[in-house]
């Protein structure tokens, strides 16, 4: 009998070690679950952290962590659930099909990330998404998607190549910055509105000229320094084109020669060029818009408008070092008071024959 006792305790020790065992085990590799969802108490969208996988499923939209400025930058930090002491365990993100958003700052600083897969039911990626996953190296864009937003993949060092597929009209700032290793972006032709810094510090820039072209827009210049020469075919001069993101002025131009075949000088594209002495502006050229040459204070040479232009936003010549702006286009609405930012010494001279 006292045997029969004693093998029967150890079957209990031995069952309650093993279970003890097995249950660490799935510890280690299980970390939690819980609910995100956006829709009343949340239980529309729950996530998933198993074995380095995070699985986002459910139906409807993600909750937003954080708060995020469209244009201005500010940015206040969110804190998802799986980012408290459990992000350096996720290797991949899932979002399962019937989730149809990827809320702001979601995956922010999720560094071991490598992968990750978004379904064709979502539709709306928010701002900062996959900011520093200085891991990924592998995502999808579904085509139910049409913009790619600030910040999305900015700091994600190790992201060689990117699809974007056709459905996408707009990437907006920073969504790329800092992808040091992208070297290869597959766009469709008919994508020209890009943002503001949203390719700086990436492996795109060609090494021949220093410009960044994509469909015919001139994204990014800021690695060009002297005298920069526009190629012929180039459109538009795009947001920011020469505005350093980390430096408050460019001071390495001295000199822009542009196309016949430029109708559009975007917002902010020669900002605080401060070295900036010569640029020829374009017969065919439509559009100058907001800040363009904006604290260009050595741009001190007439600015002969011609004809074409129809529209010159404000604040466009700010700061700029001109005497004389010559409009030939006398239906165009501009005057030296449009421009209260900075003190402006420039006068209009419209020539009516």
């Amino acid at each position: 009998m006292k045997l029969k006792k004693i093998s029967a305790f150890s079957i209990v020790v031995v069952y309650i070690t093993v279970t003890l065992i097995a249950c660490i085990a799935v510890c280690i590799n299980y970390i939690g679950s819980f609910y995100c969802g956006a829709d009343g108490n949340k239980h529309n969208v729950k996530w998933k952290l198993d074995n380095g996988t995070l699985t986002i499923s459910g139906t409807g939209e993600m909750v937003s962590y954080g708060k995020f400025e469209k244009g201005s930058g500010t940015i206040i930090f969110g804190n998802p659930e799986w980012n408290q002491s459990r992000k350096e365990k996720i290797k991949r993100v899932v979002i399962e099909d019937g989730v149809t958003s990827i809320g702001n700052q979601a995956f922010y600083g999720c560094s071991s990330v490598e992968e990750v897969v978004i379904p064709d039911s979502v539709t709306d990626i928010g701002a900062l998404a996959f900011c520093q996953c200085e891991s990924l190296k592998k995502v999808n864009i579904p085509e139910s998607v049409t913009v790619i937003p600030e910040g999305m993949f900015n700091g994600c060092r190790n992201l060689e190549e990117i699809v974007i597929p056709d459905s996408v009209r707009t990437i907006e700032m920073w969504a790329f910055i800092g992808c040091e290793k992208l070297r290869n972006i597959i766009v469709s032709e008919n994508l020209t509105d890009f943002g503001r810094y949203a390719f700086q510090n990436t492996g795109l820039t060609s090494e021949e000229n220093g410009l960044l072209i994509i469909n015919n827009v001139l994204v990014d210049g800021t690695k060009c320094t002297s005298d920069v020469v526009v190629p012929d075919g180039v459109t538009k001069i795009g947001k920011g084109a020469f505005k350093p993101f980390h430096l408050t002025q460019n001071e390495n131009i001295v000199s822009v020669t542009l196309p016949d075949s430029v109708t559009t000088i975007d917002e902010f594209a020669f900002d605080d060029c401060v070295n900036l002495e010569r640029i020829n502006i374009p017969a065919n050229l439509k559009t100058i818009n907001t800040f363009a040459f904006s604290g260009c204070k050595k741009l001190t040479d007439e600015f002969i408008l011609p004809e074409s232009v129809e529209y010159v936003g404000e604040y466009a010549f700010s700061g700029a070092g001109l005497d004389t702006i010559t409009v030939l286009n006398p239906e165009l609405d501009l005057s030296d008071y449009d421009y209260p930012l900075y003190t402006s010494h420039w006068k209009v001279n419209r020539v009516t024959e």
